[in-house]
């Protein structure tokens, strides 16, 4: 390991700030998911355990698109629009992060981003600053309360304490 990144406290702490509002944000698409279908945290993590983050994103999508159908409220479907644009962004941006090396060069207080691409002949080079990392950490951070804002108009999830109905007490008939 390079020392010299391993001693860039700020950097490793916004990575780790990036990493943790992402797992918010991912965690978050599950629950409203099992708000929206009418399940438990026993069955919804059944459902959605697997699910990638760009399939949570998609059911979570879909979902609210039938409910705002069925409730006639077109505005809920274009906010959505715009969220889910946002939370994209906010994948793509996350995964750049995460997924790529970095080497400190020792220039500005940057460290750069090296974006290894397999099957391509040069990697992409970046300077990423702490405060650019920051401003992402945030952005996300930005995108989950944004999502909670929207899932708190759609009562049937049951942000605000609505119990779920136990399925498992449902009689066999």
């Amino acid at each position: 390991m390079n020392e010299n990144i391993a001693s860039n406290e700020a950097h490793l702490l916004e990575i780790g700030r990036i990493s943790t509002n992402f797992n918010t944000l991912e965690s978050l698409l599950a629950f409203l998911i099992w708000g929206l279908i009418g399940v438990d945290q026993r069955i919804g993590t059944q459902i959605t355990a697997t699910l990638s983050f760009n399939s949570l994103l998609d059911l979570f999508s879909r979902l609210t698109l039938i409910y705002a159908e069925d409730t006639n409220q077109p505005d809920l479907a274009q906010d959505l629009k715009t969220l889910k644009s946002k939370i994209t962004q906010s994948a793509t941006a996350r995964n750049e992060v995460l997924h790529s090396m970095w080497i400190d060069t020792g220039s500005n207080g940057a460290v750069d981003l090296m974006r290894i691409k397999f099957g391509k002949k040069n990697s992409n080079f970046q300077s990423s600053s702490t405060e650019q990392l920051r401003i992402i950490a945030a952005e996300i951070g930005r995108s989950t309360g944004a999502l909670m804002g929207l899932a708190g108009r759609i009562p049937k999830i049951g942000v605000d304490g609505l119990e779920y109905p136990d399925i498992r007490a449902t009689p066999n008939s």
